[in-house]
């Protein structure tokens, strides 16, 4: 019993050394398949990321299938064990069965450790095998993704560059290059293929295009891709267009097809073709430029400028004679239109709304743009304005204006006009112009006047310098830049568009790259017109006496008079336009003095005039005038008050209106003088309006013609002769009275008239008495009787 026992637990250890080494066995293929195996899967599949979650899945499933096979194992020592329990014989059957029992147990157990150990080492077995097969089956997955990866891989001339570095892509029509500052020229309706070839950057020699490489056309800068300018490929029959070959990357070549043929299809454009590999970072791009040509130049006219005036709101009508004529309400009477106590005369005007511009343009591309310089007054007078003048303005709508001074058709490319519902302010490829813009001038009149405009209508074309030969400016900047300046409005005004002198201005043409067309927009008035005032508007003249119709000249300037003599100068100044200013009257005069000894060289201070006294036949020296008086007291010199001074005006400003024709202002008076001593007087007669009266008689000192000139023309007064003020100057010659002379009673002329006296009586006796028969023969008889004595 006791060697039983000993027999018992001696196998229980042999049991438990076996669990042990068992376990330590499962441990040991547990550490190298995590350790050993799995870092080999890894290494061994590479980039295939697939076949390593393969393994690892084995791994778990190995890792499942033990604990499975330890469930079995107790599984089935449960189903051993439950046939005992259930025998319920006597107590020597039950002896016997616990020996037998014993026994049994023992063999069973021995067994059940032999299993264990089979199905452990074949569930390490089939793990191992599982593993083999997972890292042969990784090897053939590397082996084709390799093949894959070696076709796509860059050459080994790029030393391992990334394909941006390694690349450079240029395009080609036949053998000339036509990317980067290399226009394609192209004939609108021509159709061309340009197509890529790759070099290496490096080594500057040509290489294939990689495999995997697609393209794509992108805007270059703000201009967008021609819808004309497509990657193409033919399928089933069909021409298929795309701008981006990443979805195909076998059917294209990056080659581009060209087709302008587009109504707008015109002018230079540019864009990016952008090679990709890979990823959109791996890019290398080209920029192609194509410039399109149309055969039919457009020509002188092609450009035209219209305006119209909508006096019905639904008919066009051009504009008459270039002017446009704009009346005030009808029976206005001030801004408030009542009509009741008013003393305010200012005209209203409607707001007008009706004044249409409307320029095309048939061949040449390019949007048009409008824009109006407007004159006020006339010559140094002259003001101008940009895109407005008296509360008209230049607008894009009639309606509801924007900020712009246009409204430039859209393009509907590849469209035709529909019959019905077509879009407002677009084109179709069917109409007749290839541009259109239209603008309104528009407002409220805010005073009456003539007002000459100009409407501009321009492209958008480039200037070219002439010193460099580029083109850093357009008409449409220029024109903006230089209406800033009055200069710059005047300028263009007169039709000054482009600086011959910075721009070449051969390409640059009336009637195609602009327009203008002038119009006089007159605003009238229920008022009189005000008239215009011109330099000459201010005559003076001085006559001999009223009655005369030869008024002096600066040639003939000259009276004569005995002293103390009466005359009476009559003085009358005009005035053609101002009737709004009245005229006065003002003189001064001065008596001729001799020079002295001493200045006699010297040129005279005054005009001098040479005089003669009576009975001498001698020229007296010249004479100087030196003070200038208004009353003259040695000429008798009195000039009427100003309120005595006759006049008239247009304007029946308290004065009796003036009826004479092209007179809007008279003035009128007689001078009187008497001179009272012996000499040569000169007068200035001056004809004043009231500002250059103000500074008239406001003058101070020792005045003379040529200090009052000075101070009305010069700063500040500035005052024009024959506008603001007029002069004449005019001489007086005042002699003594005559006598006889003093020559005594004995004197031979007293004889001698005596002689005469009687010889004439003698005369008259004998003609009386040889008028009668007696006394005829009385003489002849006498007469017989003393030749006969002789």
């Amino acid at each position: 019993m006791f060697n039983s026992h000993i027999f018992s637990r001696f196998l229980r250890l042999v049991r438990s050394i076996r669990r042990s080494l068992f376990a330590f066995f499962v441990a040991i293929a547990m550490l190298l398949a995590t350790f050993v195996i799995a870092p080999t899967y890894a290494l061994s599949a590479g980039e295939n990321t697939t076949v390593t979650e393969k393994v690892e899945g084995a791994k778990s499933g190995s890792a499942k299938n033990d604990d499975e096979n330890k469930q079995q194992t107790k599984q089935s020592e449960s189903i051993n064990t439950e046939p005992n329990k259930k025998n319920t014989g006597s107590s020597s059957t039950l002896t016997n069965n616990k020996e037998s029992k014993s026994v049994e147990k023992q063999n069973s157990d021995s067994s059940k450790v032999d299993d264990k150990a089979k199905l452990a080492e074949a569930a390490v077995k089939n793990n191992v095998e599982g593993a083999q097969k997972k890292d042969a089956s990784a090897k053939s997955v590397k082996g084709t993704d390799r093949s894959v990866t070696e076709e796509n891989k860059l050459p080994k001339e790029c030393g391992g560059k990334p394909f941006k570095k390694c690349y450079v892509v240029s395009y080609y029509n036949d053998k000339s290059v036509v990317d980067n500052n290399n226009p394609v020229p192209i004939q609108r309706g021509n159709a061309i293929i340009i197509k890529p070839k790759f070099e290496l950057k490096s080594k500057k020699q040509p290489a294939s295009m990689p495999n995997g490489v697609w393209f794509e056309l992108e805007k270059y800068g703000k201009a967008p891709v021609p819808s004309w300018a497509n990657f193409e490929k033919e399928e089933k029959g069909k021409t298929i267009k795309v701008k981006d070959t990443s979805k195909d990357k076998k059917s294209f070549d990056g080659s581009i097809t060209l087709r302008p043929n587009g109504k707008w299809d015109y002018g230079s454009y540019k864009f990016k073709v952008f090679a990709y590999y890979k990823n959109k970072s791996e890019k290398i791009y080209a920029t192609i430029s194509v410039k399109v040509d149309v055969s039919d130049v457009p020509n002188d006219g092609d450009l035209t400028l219209s305006l119209y005036d909508f006096v019905n709101k639904t008919d066009k009508t051009p504009v008459s004679d270039n002017k446009i004529t704009i009346k005030p309400k009808t029976n206005s009477q001030g801004s408030s239109g009542d009509t009741t106590g008013s003393t305010d005369n200012t005209d209203v005007y409607d707001s007008i709304n009706n004044l249409f511009i409307d320029s095309k343009s048939t061949k040449k591309l390019g949007f048009i743009y409008h824009r109006m310089i407007c004159k006020t007054g006339s010559g140094d007078n002259a003001s101008y304005t940009v895109d407005s003048v008296n509360g008209l303005s230049l607008k894009d709508k009639k309606d509801n204006p924007s900020a712009d001074m246009q409204t430039q058709f859209e393009h509907k490319e590849g469209e035709n006009r529909p019959s019905t519902g077509a879009a407002d302010s677009a084109l179709y490829e069917d109409d007749k112009y290839t541009e259109e813009s239209q603008s309104w001038i528009s407002g409220t009149p805010t005073s009456a006047g003539t007002f000459e405009c100009r409407v501009f209508a321009f492209k958008d074309a480039n200037l070219i310098d002439k010193a460099s030969g580029k083109h850093p400016s357009n008409l449409v900047y220029q024109f903006k830049k230089n209406a800033k300046t009055d200069a710059g409005k005047k300028s263009l005004f007169e039709g000054n568009i482009v600086d011959s002198n910075t721009w070449k201005t051969d390409d640059i043409k009336q009637g195609i790259d602009w327009d203008y067309k002038s119009v006089t927009i007159e605003v009238k008035s229920s008022k009189p017109p005000k008239p215009t005032i011109g330099d000459n508007d201010l005559t003076l003249k001085v006559y001999p006496f009223k009655d005369s119709t030869t008024a002096l000249t600066s040639d003939n300037n000259k009276i004569s008079a005995m002293l103390g003599m009466s005359l009476k100068p009559f003085v009358d100044a005009t005035s053609a336009a101002d009737s709004a200013n009245k005229i006065t009257l003002r003189v001064l005069c001065s008596k001729g003095k001799k020079k002295d000894s001493g200045s006699r060289s010297e040129q005279p201070s005054e005009p001098s005039q040479q005089s003669q006294t009576a009975g001498s036949p001698q020229a007296e020296e010249p004479l100087e005038y030196k003070t200038w008086s208004s009353n003259l007291a040695e000429l008798g010199l009195s000039v009427p008050e100003d309120t005595k001074q006759t006049r008239c005006n247009k304007a029946n400003d308290g004065d009796k209106e003036c009826t004479a024709k092209n007179v809007a202002s008279q003035t009128s008076m007689e001078v009187s003088i008497k001179p009272t001593e012996v000499g040569n007087y000169q007068c200035v007669v001056y004809a004043l309006k009231p500002k250059a009266l103000a500074k008239f008689d406001g003058l101070t000192g020792s005045l003379t013609p040529a200090t009052i000139s000075s101070a009305l023309t010069t700063d500040p007064a500035s005052f024009k002769e024959n506008k603001d003020f007029a002069a004449f100057t005019f001489n007086i010659h005042s002699v003594s009275k005559f006598t006889l002379p003093h020559t005594g009673g004995q004197s031979w002329n007293l004889q001698l008239g005596i002689l005469a006296a009687l010889l004439v009586n003698l005369l008259a006796a004998g003609f009386v008495v040889s008028q009668s028969e007696r006394g005829r023969k009385l003489i002849l008889g006498r007469w017989r009787g003393l030749c006969n004595h002789v």
